[in-house]
This record gives structure tokens, sequence and C-alpha cells, in this order.
């Protein structure tokens, strides 16, 4: 069964790959390689290398802290690392993430992820990048109270789930339980979470109801589509 969602997903992947070498001509299907195929094997070394190049600047998946400020002043000033906004980064930010590379799983440093790898979350991870969960995977629970200030964790399933925001995990989140093979579709500070900090809205406030967390999926639902047209800050 085909997954709409996600091969809209890697659409829009193979869509900003192609604008960012200059090779887009509004048909990214005709040279991209097929979703199924990329989920079994994920990029090769050299194409995560060139994605990084060609799309991220030479950037990687690094979320700056709400005060960037030296490593000397932070020495200097130790209070700065206990603001609680500086708290609440440091136990969003990953070591290192599943990732599949050249075929083959492996556990890599958190910031080489690239749009478009393939990764594989199970209970305990911090959610690695902005990313959506292939379809036929089992629930996940996830607590995503640092991004969107929902104090109660969020349940995500691909099985019948036809929204792409059904089906979205941002950076920063925990796996509570479960786990699932995703899609990164946003890394760094072209993240929610990058996003929320860059915007000085960073923590989120904890709330109870669900009207923040359907504004901020809806919000990363849109990011990609925005930085298609050029248009993100």
């Amino acid at each position: 069964m085909t997954d709409t969602v996600l091969e809209e997903v890697w659409t829009e992947v193979q869509q900003r790959k192609a604008d960012a070498t200059g090779e887009g001509d509004g048909n990214s299907d005709s040279e991209s390689p097929p979703l199924m195929n990329h989920l079994k094997n994920g990029y090769t070394t050299d194409e995560a290398s060139q994605v990084r190049e060609s799309v991220h600047e030479d950037c990687f998946n690094v979320v700056p802290p709400p005060v960037d400020c030296p490593a000397w002043l932070c020495i200097v000033l130790p209070c700065i690392n206990h603001l609680k906004s500086m708290k609440a980064h440091k136990n969003c930010i990953p070591e290192d993430a599943e990732v599949l590379r050249n075929g083959r799983w492996i556990r890599y440093d958190a910031a080489s992820l690239v749009l478009g790898d393939v990764i594989r979350l199970e209970e305990g991870d911090v959610v690695p990048a902005d990313c959506v969960i292939a379809a036929d995977e089992g629930e996940l629970l996830v607590d995503l109270r640092v991004v969107t200030g929902q104090s109660r964790p969020k349940q995500v399933s691909g099985i019948n789930a036809k929204r792409r925001d059904q089906r979205t995990l941002l950076f920063g989140g925990t796996v509570v339980q479960g786990h699932a093979t995703a899609l990164v579709t946003a890394i760094g500070t072209e993240t929610t979470l990058g996003q929320l900090i860059k915007n000085g809205r960073f923590p989120v406030p904890e709330k109870e109801s669900d009207d923040m967390e359907e504004t901020i999926m809806l919000t990363e639902d849109s990011t990609m589509r925005t930085m298609e047209m050029g248009t993100m800050s």
C-alpha cells in the first residue's frame, strides 16, 4: 500500500535538494530514488555529505541555546547555565541518533543528521530532528511538552493516520513508549524548536489544552513548504 503522506514528504525533500543544487525544474520526481528503496537503504555517506553541503550550506543539526554565549563567559558567569531556558534546552538536545546509512543502521552523532535521513526511534530516545513517521508503524507515545507546552504525551501512529500532523514528531521530544521509523523533514535552526528559540518563544509555557500543540504542529507542517518558496527568515 502506498504511503501517500510520506510520499508527499519525500517529494518535498527531493524538490528542496534539486533547488539547492540548481537542478529544480518543477518535476522533482523524474530522477528521484523511490521512497521504498530509500527507506530500506537510506543515504550513502557521500549522499549525506552532499545534502549537508548543498541544502544546509555545511551547517550541522545543532540548535543553539537561548543564551548563546562563549564558553568562557559561562565559566565566569555560571548562573547563565541555571536559567530556566538554558536548563530546558539542555534537557532536549540529543547526543546521538540511530540512522540508516549505506544500508545499515548505526548509532551516529545526532548533529550529523540531514534532510531526508531515515531514522529509527525507540523508548527513551530524544527526537533528534523534526520528522514524519512511516505508515504501518506501531503507536508511539511522545512527550512534546518542551516544544508544544502540552503536559500530556502525544499519541502518534502511522496506521490509518491520513494527516501529516498526526504523524509528525518534533526535535526535542522524548519517546515514552513504542518505536518507529521516520523521515527527517528539518534539522537544526530550521526545526520548530530552533524557530521557537530564534523568535524568543522558548521555553514554551506548559498547558493542559491541545490548542498550542495543534498550532505548532500545523506550523511545522507548513515549514518545509515555506522553505521551498525561499521565504523562511
